[in-house]
């Protein structure tokens, strides 16, 4: 990984041997790289906190991810962990929050391994694409909780309303109009953000969608079904 600019899989490449890895390091110009063990985890977590500036920290429930291409395409929230993941999810936050002394809203990002062992991949300081459902599914968004937390006022309950799944709109290169949306939107679960870029390049991240339902499966097959329903196409 390189040490600065690198997002939605920019900037990473995996390596097997040294050959491979001083290719890629030449390739990248020799800029100062972040080496990682390559994990075999069970499934990938996140979780959404705050900490205001008395010290006050909430946490709201576990995110469930799914990536392709190192981008992530779901988020399933509760994630569908064990109760005792839960908790040291959680706790995790909990102590970030405390030893980094962080005021604001943050993303912990975890691999869950055998046995319930999490591991702590990686720390994003700001609200987070995986807390996107927090708009539609909780009382107070993770937005809303970040402005509380900086400007000193009392943070909001991280309660999840309904199960909710969260799946990001990327662009194709095909075109910068985006078809389908009336359709999707015929359904009352369905939330849809669009973010305004004007090119929808390929493989970015130009919306999202989140489904609210009474199950995780509910919730996650109606996103997907959404999701279907919406292409790029060209200008008229």
């Amino acid at each position: 990984k390189t040490v600065h600019g690198g997002y939605d899989g920019k900037g990473q490449c995996i390596v097997r041997d040294k050959s491979q890895a001083l290719k890629v390091f030449n390739s990248m110009k020799r800029h100062p790289l972040v080496w990682e063990k390559k994990i075999p985890f069970l499934k990938e977590l996140s979780i959404i906190a705050a900490r205001d500036v008395e010290g006050n920290v909430v946490v709201y429930p576990v995110s469930e991810n799914m990536h392709i291409d190192n981008i992530l395409d779901t988020a399933i929230v509760p994630a569908r962990i064990s109760r005792r993941a839960q908790n040291t999810a959680r706790k995790i936050a909990e102590t970030v929050a405390l030893h980094l002394d962080i005021v604001g809203v943050f993303c912990v990002e975890m691999f869950l391994l055998e046995k319930d062992e999490i591991l702590v991949n990686e720390i994003a300081p700001r609200p987070h694409n995986s807390g996107h459902y927090t708009i539609n599914a909780c009382p107070v968004s993770q937005f809303e909780q970040q402005l509380r937390a900086i400007c000193g006022l009392s943070l909001g309950l991280p309660l999840l309303q309904n199960p909710a799944v969260m799946v990001n709109v990327l662009g194709t290169g095909k075109g910068n109009r985006l078809i389908g949306v009336d359709k999707m939107l015929g359904d009352p679960r369905i939330h849809f953000h669009l973010y305004g870029k004007e090119e929808a390049k390929t493989k970015r991240k130009m919306g999202h969608i989140t489904a609210v339902a009474k199950s995780v499966e509910e919730a996650l097959e109606a996103a997907e079904a959404a999701r279907r329903k919406l292409r790029w196409a060209g200008s008229l």
